[in-house]
Parts: structure tokens; C-alpha cells; sequence
């Protein structure tokens, strides 16, 4: 006369449990217990991202047929998600995306679901813009060479 509710998720356990096991190995050494280990992690990771950020807005600052649009206050990256959107002036967001994708490098073009915003920025109409976005298992060599690329366009 009772209802079982059946197994447990054990995929999505297991899944959470690797996570977690990958995360703390993103800490300082030397921490006692899970949570240390995991406020470590998540302060390297956002310390490194935001260096990345500043790359990569740095890079983008320096060449002049590229527009970028949102905070790029590099004295100020904290809080901030390293991802940047971009116009480039000859080139149209799916043309530069394809070029970056023929060399291995992934981004996105368009709208990202954000049409008022493309369209009071006046860009819905040239296809929206180029995002790229960072993690912290990306390097600066690797944007380096997507700014390379992205200048001899």
C-alpha cells in the first residue's frame, strides 16, 4: 500500500561526483577538506579567466577594422564572464565565424537570443555579431593565434 519513487538519478550522481573531483583539482595544493578545495578552485579559475578576458579584449582593442560592443573596462573585469562580442567592418559575424571555423577555432554569430539588443545596436540587420568565448581550459597562445587570424582577414 506505498508508492516507491523509484532509483535514483545514478547518471546524474555520477556525473555531479566527477565535476566536483575535476573542480578540486583546480585548487591549491594543500587544502583539508572538499569545500576548501572547491572556493579554491573557483577563485583560480576566475582569476585566470579574467586574464584571459584582458588578452583577448587587449587584442581586440588593437586592431581597427574590429568593433567591440559590451564592458571591455579592463581595470574592471570582476564579475564580468570572459566573452566578448564583436563587428568586424568588412567582414559579416557568419563570415568572420566561418573563417575562424576552417582554422579550428569556435564561435558563434547572430542574435544569441538578445534581438532587442542587436537591434537597437544596428546590428540585427548585418547578421548580429561574432562572440567568442573563454574558459578557463583555453590559453592565451590560443588567442594569440585567433587574433592573428582575425587581423589578416
Amino acid at each position: 500500500h506505498c508508492w516507491e519513487q523509484g532509483t535514483l538519478n545514478h547518471e546524474g550522481l555520477a556525473g555531479i561526483a566527477a565535476a566536483v573531483g575535476y573542480l578540486e583539482t583546480l585548487s591549491d595544493s594543500g587544502l583539508l577538506t572538499a569545500r576548501e578545495r572547491l572556493v579554491s578552485a573557483m577563485s583560480n579559475i576566475r582569476t585566470y579567466e579574467q586574464a584571459l578576458s584582458k588578452s583577448l579584449i587587449e587584442g581586440l582593442q588593437r586592431l581597427s577594422d574590429v568593433t567591440l560592443y559590451g564592458p571591455v573596462y579592463l581595470d574592471n573585469l570582476v564579475g564580468r564572464v570572459p566573452t566578448v562580442a564583436f563587428t568586424h567592418r568588412r567582414l559579416s559575424p557568419r563570415q568572420v565565424c566561418e573563417k575562424f571555423g576552417e582554422q579550428g577555432i569556435c564561435c558563434w554569430n547572430g542574435n544569441y537570443y538578445a534581438l532587442g539588443v542587436m537591434e537597437r545596436l544596428g546590428l540585427e540587420e548585418n547578421g548580429g555579431a561574432v562572440r567568442i568565448g573563454l574558459c578557463h581550459y583555453n590559453t592565451t597562445t590560443e588567442i594569440e593565434n585567433m587574433l592573428e587570424l582575425l587581423a589578416s582577414l
